[in-house]
């Protein structure tokens, strides 16, 4: 290929390159945050995590079935009332940039979904990982979730994941151009996509 049809090379490619093979950077992720956003809530970003932060991630845990650990959201609650001792291990593991080793366990158990139970096709693997491990990611989830939308950095077209029910306003849509589409006989396409 000749030097003058050859894409130039992104500036930051070298930089992303060498972040890659570190294995410090996923390949697609930027770079650098949006310009959007602003010191004032990058900063956000580094506040100490809150008990309450981590009593509102608790509360909203269902009562599932524990993993490897063996603890229930319940006896979380029941223990750390008010989420001070949960706070002090997320705090000191985001200050780390680490967490236990046991966090990042699973087991794996078979559901049954339908049909024959002697059939193994019948059957669906599900992960179940440590529940404080998973608490821990619920509060920083929804710390990075609070932050995109404040500093806009998430699409319009995000609906699901959201504090309110968005998925709800594409459901709508959808409605409202079936019914459109009967009411003068036209024909629509829609095309679904979940990642």
């Amino acid at each position: 290929m000749n030097s003058s049809s050859a894409r130039p090379e992104n500036p930051s490619l070298p930089f992303r390159k060498s972040r890659m093979e570190s294995g410090q950077l996923h390949p697609t992720a930027p770079t650098q945050i949006s310009s959007r956003t602003s010191p004032q809530y990058e900063a956000k970003l580094e506040e100490p995590i809150s008990s309450n932060a981590v009593w509102y991630s608790l509360l909203k845990m269902g009562n599932t079935v524990p993993g490897p650990d063996d603890i229930s959201y319940q006896e979380l609650k029941r223990v750390d009332p008010n989420a001070t001792i949960l706070t002090q291990i997320f705090q000191a593991c985001f200050q780390m940039r680490a967490v236990p080793p046991s966090w990042k366990e699973s087991s794996s158990i078979l559901l049954h979904k339908k049909g024959d139970a002697e059939d193994l096709g019948n059957w669906r693997p599900i992960m179940l990982g440590n529940t404080i491990a998973k608490l821990h990611t619920a509060v920083l989830a929804d710390r990075l979730r609070r932050w995109a939308v404040t500093t806009r950095q998430l699409s319009k077209a995000q609906k699901g994941f959201m504090e309110f029910e968005g998925c709800l306003e594409h459901n709508f849509v959808v409605q409202s151009t079936i019914e459109e589409t009967k009411r003068t006989s036209r024909q629509a396409c829609f095309t679904g996509l979940d990642l």
